[in-house]
């Protein structure tokens, strides 16, 4: 059996197992992601470890070992509520929401009662820790966000959401229509900025990766149905232009857009 400390080994170590070998890897690491019981130096490694072996491995992730890293997913995205530095809170989320990403994208048969938790964390998590800094009046496409939000926390969860909502029409309209659920927002945000308003915003932002991200979400929902008729004429206008300036941003867009494009 895998020890815990396989976190330590060098990520290149970790690439490129058999099938037998990945279940071993994540059913070791899997208890170690629990927030709720290990610290987050332990969390962030066995993460990283985690991510490493299903990046290598895509076509091996397997929905076996699913219901054993959805509930420490749950927790982690409901770290905001605990007295955690922000950094570590971050980093953690960061990496939990680029696994979620790649254990979503694999056809595997879903887990729809585990995968509403995480859905309903991710959003809450969203709007009570990434939108609640930011003056939404002022800066309307969210440029102004701390670089720690923009340069991979806010992409990975964009990412981790169109993962969930792209072949599920229900998830889809839920996430369009999502609000605060928390008192820690005022009324005026609550009442004008369902998540779909946001998604839109966010489509203008100066960031590839978070535009991306937002076009990614927008694109499914209007695929699937899940978007009223005052945002279609919005979409229809925004998503291809942008989708073709991002040919020309940063190489991990580049490569993501086509793909979204030819949704």
């Amino acid at each position: 059996m895998v020890s815990l400390p396989i976190t330590l080994l060098q990520a290149d170590r970790l690439g490129y197992q058999s099938p037998r070998d990945i279940a071993v890897i994540i059913l070791a690491l899997a208890p170690s992601i629990d927030p709720t019981i290990y610290p987050p130096s332990q969390v962030i490694a066995s993460l990283r470890a985690i991510n490493t072996v299903i990046e290598f491995n895509p076509s091996h992730s397997s929905n076996s070992f699913r219901h054993d890293l959805y509930p420490s997913l749950v927790h982690i995205f409901n770290l905001h509520r605990t007295p955690l530095p922000r950094v570590l809170v971050i980093e953690q989320v960061q990496l939990a929401a680029l696994l979620l990403e790649r254990i979503c994208s694999q056809q595997d048969t879903s887990d729809e009662f585990a995968e509403q938790d995480i859905l309903d964390a991710l959003l809450t998590f969203l709007y009570s820790f990434v939108f609640l800094t930011w003056d939404i009046q002022k800066d309307y496409a969210f440029n102004k966000a701390p670089p720690a939000l923009t340069s991979r926390l806010l992409p990975s969860l964009l990412f981790a959401l169109a993962q969930l909502i792209k072949d599920d029409q229900a998830r889809a309209t839920q996430v369009a229509a999502a609000k605060p659920t928390t008192p820690l927002v005022g009324a005026m945000f609550e009442e004008e900025f369902p998540m779909m308003r946001i998604l839109l915003r966010l489509t203008k932002n100066m960031h590839g990766p978070i535009k991306l991200g937002a076009v990614e979400c927008v694109t499914y929902m209007f695929r699937l149905g899940a978007i009223g008729r005052r945002e279609i004429g919005e979409i229809n206008t925004l998503v291809v232009p942008i989708l073709v300036r991002l040919f020309d941003d940063r190489p991990d867009v580049r490569m993501r857009a086509p793909q979204i494009l030819g949704t």
